[in-house]
């Protein structure tokens, strides 16, 4: 129903959402370098609408964009969640993901053993591994850090796709990606500047 520089560049606006209602939930302070980063990752995300097709997408883009609202809200639910609670809610989604996808699942031909290993690596290593190192990582980090690492992810399937298929990137999905890659490199070098400068405190 879109293009998937579209949808991906309407889900990766996750980080917009945290930076603003993070503060507001959790009770951190919004942070100048942050609102620089995500503004950075956004423009960058935009350069990947280039070159794309016309058409009407309105749809597509919408469905994209909730999915988007509802990254922001795993991210921030899992920050404020416990252990057991972070395991279960994720637990459940995947379940309910199989259950509404299930009639799909058995309208199609029957898998292969080739499709079957296929399946079972990106159950349990795409997904499973996945979300064990993320709820790992998310409670060491804040909900805004997380989710500008994710955004990672849509720069690495083009070069996935490129070293799997052989299909190159465009030059402006290249640029988008090196905008995006910079500005978390800097703000990644600028946090660890700031925390290495001693504070100061009155005699």
């Amino acid at each position: 129903m879109t293009t998937a520089a579209n949808a991906i560049f309407l889900q990766y606006i996750a980080p917009a959402f945290v930076l603003v209602i993070e503060p507001r939930i959790l009770k951190t302070k919004i942070l100048g370098y942050n609102i620089i980063t995500v503004a950075a990752c956004i423009f960058g995300m935009s350069f990947f609408l280039f070159e794309q097709k016309e058409g009407n997408h309105w749809w597509g883009d919408g469905i994209a964009f909730i999915s988007g609202i509802f990254s922001a809200g795993l991210i921030l639910t899992l920050k404020f969640s416990s252990r057991t609670q972070q395991m279960s809610g994720i637990t459940l989604g995947n379940a309910l993901v199989v259950l509404i996808t299930l009639p799909w699942f058995l309208q199609s031909a029957s898998p292969v053993m080739s499709e079957h290993l296929m399946l079972a690596f990106l159950g349990f290593i795409q997904i499973g591994c996945g979300y064990l190192l993320f709820t790992y990582g998310q409670r060491r980090i804040s909900a805004i850090d997380s989710s500008l690492i994710t955004m990672l992810e849509p720069i690495l399937n083009p070069i996935w796709v490129m070293i799997g298929y052989h299909e190159t990137p465009s030059m402006w999905a290249v640029t988008g990606g090196s905008i995006i890659l910079s500005a978390l490199i800097a703000r990644m070098l600028y946090v660890r500047r700031i925390q290495r400068i001693p504070v100061k405190t009155e005699s």
